[in-house]
Formats: C-alpha cells, sequence, structure tokens
C-alpha cells in the first residue's frame, strides 16, 4: 500500500497513548500480525471476539458479507484526500501503541485479509475552496482513465463528493448486494439526509475517523462556571433545559477588558466565543435544516424562510454582538486560544480541538449545541459536522461493483470494530477526561450527529448556508432584509438547475 506519510506522522505525534500500553514490555506490534504472514483470514484479534461474542460467527457474516468471499489478490485503488487526522493509511514500522495510528492499520490489515485484496490508497491534494474541489475532481476524473490506476473507490473531502456527485463521478451505492446498509457503522441518519431521489451516491460513518474528529461540541471552563453560578450545566442537558436562551442570558453580560484596549479585543475576557464559521453549528443545533430529499428532488426544508429561521437568526445576531461574546472574523482561533488560556468560559468548536487542551490545565467539560425550541425539536440534541471529514463513494467506472462494495463494507465493519473506539473511547472518554459527566456528554454528542444537503451543495446555492451566519456575525441587518422575496426566487431558480444537473446523473 502506498503511504501517507508526512502529514499524518506530524498529526500522530500530538498523541499519547495509555502509560500501560507505552512501556517497553509491550511493543505496538506485538498484538498486531505482520502482513505477509501468508494467512488469508484476519488474525484472532482481528475477529471481534474480545467481549465475548460467538467464536463460531464467521467474519464474513459479523461483516454482512457472503461467506468465503475472496478476490485473489486483486489490488484495489482509492483515490483520498489529505485530511486533518490520520484516515487512510498509517506507516506499519512506526506503529508505536498509539491507539488511533494502530486502529488504522488493524481496518486495512483485516480488510485486505478478509477479501484477499491489497489496498492501494492514491491521495490527491486539494480541499477547502470550490477550486481545490474541482481540481481534485478532475485528478480522480484522469485517474479513472488511467489503466495504472483505475479507481475502485473515492475518498474525499465532504463538499467535493457532492461535486464528484454532480460531474458523474459517483454511482449508485443502492444497488450492489455486498453493501449492506442496515448494518450499524452505516448510520440511517446518514443514508436518509444524504440520499437523492431513490439513489444514495455517496456514505459516510465509521468507515470516517474524521466523522468523530469533526463532532461540534460547546467546551466550558467547570471552574470558570461554577465561579459564575452558571449551575448544573450537565443537568440542564438531561433535562433539555439546555436552550440557546439559556446559554444567551448566561454569557452576554460576562465581560472584562483585560489589556486596556477600547471595546472588545481578543485579549479581554468573554463569556463565549467562537470562529465565525463554527457558527453555522450553532444554526443546525438549533435544529435547522436547509434541504431535504424528496420523491420529486432536493427541495428547501420546510422552516427556511419562516418568521421562526428569521427570528433566530436576528437573535444570534444580537447576541454576537453583546459585550460576553467574541466571534473571530480573521481565522486566527482566538476564542480557543483564550479558552486554553483560561479567559473564555465556553467555546465552540470541534471534538479534535481536545488534542490542544490536553497540554493545558483546564479543567473542562463539553455540552452539545444548545436547542433552540425543545419541543419543536422533539426534544433532540443536533450535532453538526466540521467540513473537513470524509464521505466515499464508488468510482463510476469501477472495475468491479461488487468488489468495491465489499471493501467498502469491510472497511465500515472493521472501523466500527477497531478505528471508532480508538477514536472515541480511549482518546475522548478516556485521554481527553475520564470525569464520568464528561463521558456521559461525549455520548450525547456522537449520538445526535446530522447532515444535510444543504452544507454540501451550498456552491450550488449562493453559499446558502453561510447566508445566516454572515448575516449574523457582519452586516447587522435584520434576516427579513437579507432574505428577501427577490433572493427567494434567485435561490429557487438555482435549486431547479441542481435538480436538473442531478436528474441527468440519476437517468445517467
Amino acid at each position: 500500500m502506498k503511504k501517507l506519510i508526512t502529514l499524518f506522522l506530524a498529526l500522530i505525534l500530538v498523541m499519547s497513548m495509555f502509560a500501560a500500553c507505552n512501556t517497553p514490555e509491550d511493543p505496538a506490534g506485538e498484538s498486531t500480525p505482520p502482513k505477509d504472514n501468508g494467512d488469508s483470514t484476519p488474525a484472532p484479534d482481528g475477529s471481534g471476539d474480545e467481549e465475548g461474542e460467538d467464536n463460531e460467527v464467521s467474519e464474513y457474516v459479523k461483516a454482512g458479507l457472503p461467506e468465503g468471499l475472496n478476490y485473489g489478490g486483486d489490488v484495489v485503488y482509492i483515490a483520498c484526500w489529505n485530511s486533518e487526522q490520520p484516515e487512510y493509511e498509517v506507516v506499519e514500522e512506526d506503529l508505536n501503541g498509539d491507539p488511533i495510528n494502530d486502529a488504522i492499520y488493524k481496518r486495512n490489515l483485516y480488510t485486505e485479509q478478509l477479501l484477499d485484496i491489497e489496498l492501494e490508497f492514491l491521495p490527491i491534494a486539494g480541499a477547502g475552496n470550490v477550486s481545490e474541489q474541482i481540481s481534485w475532481c478532475d485528478e480522480a476524473s484522469k485517474m479513472m482513465k488511467d489503466p495504472n490506476t483505475p479507481l475502485d473507490i473515492l475518498s474525499s473531502y465532504s463538499r467535493t463528493a457532492a461535486m464528484a456527485t454532480l460531474r458523474g463521478l459517483n454511482q449508485d451505492l443502492t444497488v450492489y448486494e455486498n453493501l449492506d446498509l442496515s448494518k450499524p457503522w452505516w448510520p440511517e441518519n446518514v443514508q436518509r439526509d444524504f440520499a437523492i431521489g431513490d439513489g444514495l451516491f455517496i456514505i459516510t460513518g465509521d468507515i470516517s475517523t474524521n466523522v468523530l474528529h469533526m463532532m461540534y461540541a460547546v467546551f466550558y471552563n467547570k471552574t470558570l462556571a461554577e465561579q459564575y453560578g452558571l449551575g448544573d450545566l450537565v443537568q440542564m442537558v438531561k433535562d433539555k433545559e439546555w436552550t440557546i436562551d439559556a446559554w444567551i442570558n448566561m454569557t452576554s453580560d460576562i465581560y472584562e477588558d483585560m489589556d486596556d484596549t477600547a471595546g472588545k479585543s481578543d485579549g479581554d475576557f468573554f463569556g463565549a466565543g467562537f470562529q465565525y464559521y463554527h457558527l453555522d453549528s450553532i444554526i443546525q443545533g438549533a435544529g435547522f435544516k436547509f434541504l431535504k430529499n424528496t420523491n420529486d428532488g432536493i427541495a428547501f426544508s420546510d422552516e427556511l424562510f419562516t418568521d421562526t429561521f428569521g427570528s433566530f437568526v436576528n437573535k444570534i445576531g444580537a447576541w454576537v454582538k453583546e459585550d460576553g461574546v467574541l466571534n473571530d472574523t480573521k481565522y486566527a482561533d482566538y476564542a480557543g486560544v483564550g479558552f486554553s488560556e483560561g479567559r473564555f468560559i465556553f467555546q465552540v468548536n470541534r471534538a479534535q480541538v481536545g488534542f490542544q487542551l490536553q497540554d493545558t490545565d483546564i479543567d473542562y467539560g463539553i455540552l452539545p449545541p444548545p436547542m433552540l425550541d425543545p419541543e419543536a425539536q422533539n426534544y433532540k440534541y443536533v450535532t453538526s459536522l466540521g467540513n473537513p471529514y470524509s464521505i466515499y463513494s464508488m468510482a463510476r467506472d469501477c472495475r468491479n461493483g461488487e468488489r468495491a462494495a465489499a471493501v467498502l463494507q469491510t472497511l465500515g465493519y472493521y472501523g466500527y470494530t477497531y478505528t471508532t473506539p480508538a477514536i472515541f473511547e480511549v482518546t475522548f472518554q478516556g485521554k481527553f477526561s475520564k470525569q464520568e459527566d464528561v463521558m456521559e456528554m461525549w455520548n450525547i454528542v456522537r449520538e445526535a450527529v446530522g447532515f444535510d444537503l444543504g452544507i454540501l451543495y451550498m456552491a450550488n446555492l449562493s453559499y446558502l448556508c453561510d447566508i445566516p451566519t454572515n448575516n449574523a456575525i457582519s452586516n447587522g441587518k435584520l434576516w427579513e432584509n437579507v432574505m428577501t422575496t427577490r433572493q427567494q426566487q434567485l435561490l429557487g431558480r438555482q435549486l431547479a438547475d441542481l435538480n436538473a444537473e442531478l436528474k441527468d446523473v440519476l437517468d445517467a
């Protein structure tokens, strides 16, 4: 397998393993079988029987695959991207007991052994803005036509996957028998929220490590929260009292000028702070969506143009202008730095910030993004994801669709078995904090993860999901002065064009 070396190893170095797993007497490689052991089935610790499962149940059955499936050493080519955290390949000789590193290695190894294949990861540069997404898709298209790199699977930055669908690079996943979408590593809400008509061209779940790294949460300084008498925040979450209004009331007036600079500045003390694009997670956490799938194509969500949504955007806009709130519009992460220095009670951030907080003395907890209206939201919290997570798909010109489906299924199964526990239980709930209340909140955050086609296809709709965020933090206009009838008509025409493009893909 080709190696994604420099970026991944640099990130891996920031992680540490429990002391018991880091001693010379317990080298990382001892429990992990070598790739060249000549065995076409997973080694004993790849069986999933560690928790007392029935040893007679084969790995094929557990993975949802036909018994004895074997592809005779075929090479399976996967186009991938330079993700922010380890996702695809690790360097075997550098296994050192790091839980995430070793789990990715096991996932890949056992997938290769179970199916008798070789995984070949082919990194393509490009993620983030539209030009980079186009570049990634162009390169993937070239690879598909190159007999030396006949792509079977694509795994890209989230919005790139949507663009790849529009450009006809992805296949409908629902037609393959070797992809059992009823298995728990393929979340039902992913299938529902990513569907286009009756088709499903992209998917994610336990197959992607970055789904966990990119979960949004509200981090809070426990010591400061107690000093300011904010009450039992964890109990508020349990009692469904953790709402936008409650959070606004807590934070609006908590401010102290600490650097003698006129007005709010990044060196002051605040009730809450965030980088401006993190505000998306609060909008989605309030239960709002931008697009939904229907029998007739993609449609705007029912609440998008309502007074309820407009009032919410206006409320958030007023809140971020209060003294107690700092929104950082400079990509400088002042709020993250301030939180690490004990100058913010709350910050909104992705789960991966826990790696940075390990190096501080901050006693912190986490909460899900607050609800807007518990009754209207059916008492459900909603967790959104930062855009740098990975979405998988099957290449349009894949040489063997059932083989690619089997690879996706097996990577998902071993991700569910190895990488998810290593990231979530060992790292988030273990190294980040062993406190019971924090572990409990991590479970709520994880269970509440949601998806929205409006985030993926934003470039086709005047960057729709950015409109309320930008409005709230910058221009100060009321929502009704932004989402005018003319703006709605423009978005309607753009949505019709998007549906026409998607129909061409579905009919191809």
